[in-house]
């Protein structure tokens, strides 16, 4: 067993190193996140995948880390485990056109709009605190910064890299 970290130092091992997620973690504290996948509709009708992954048991309300791609949504256990074990729910979303999403992909076009409507969602759900993350390299860089132009006023942190 690894030593204990702290929360900030435990996420970005977990991140960084999916396989290394659950060793963070106490043995009781395995198998308490469970993705539930909705069809989420945005404003003008298109319904995304999405993913939640919160505590099986409550918790009470959580920051939100929501991931928006075009490379599938599914998220590691381990690392979506690890997440909600350091006090996180996790939001992953198929955006438009691509995995079980609806639409039409056009890289970039839809993401501020959608991404935005994505947040403010996230933030009314009773498992959310009201706050939102992004993060991500490369086309999730990107995007962050699409939504962050339309000022989501739950957006309260963005940690972009690598195509920013």
């Amino acid at each position: 067993m690894l030593p204990s970290l702290p929360r900030a130092a435990a996420l970005a091992v977990a991140l960084s190193t999916p396989a290394l997620g659950s060793l963070l973690l106490p043995s009781s504290a395995a198998a308490q996140a469970l993705a539930n996948t909705q069809q989420l509709a945005m404003p003008d009708g298109v319904t995304l995948a999405t993913d939640v992954w919160a505590p099986l048991l409550g918790g009470g309300p959580r920051p939100v880390l929501l991931r928006r791609t075009p490379y599938g949504r599914a998220v590691d256990f381990n690392t979506a485990n690890a997440l909600v074990n350091a006090g996180y729910v996790l939001v992953s979303q198929d955006v438009r056109g691509r995995g079980d999403s609806k639409g039409t992909f056009v890289p970039f076009f839809d993401d501020a709009v959608d991404g935005k409507a994505t947040i403010e969602w996230a933030a009314k759900q009773p498992w959310s605190n009201g706050k939102v993350g992004l993060n991500g390299i490369s086309y999730y860089a990107i995007m962050q910064w699409l939504v962050a132009s339309h000022q989501p006023p739950h957006l309260t942190a963005m940690c972009a890299w690598e195509g920013a």
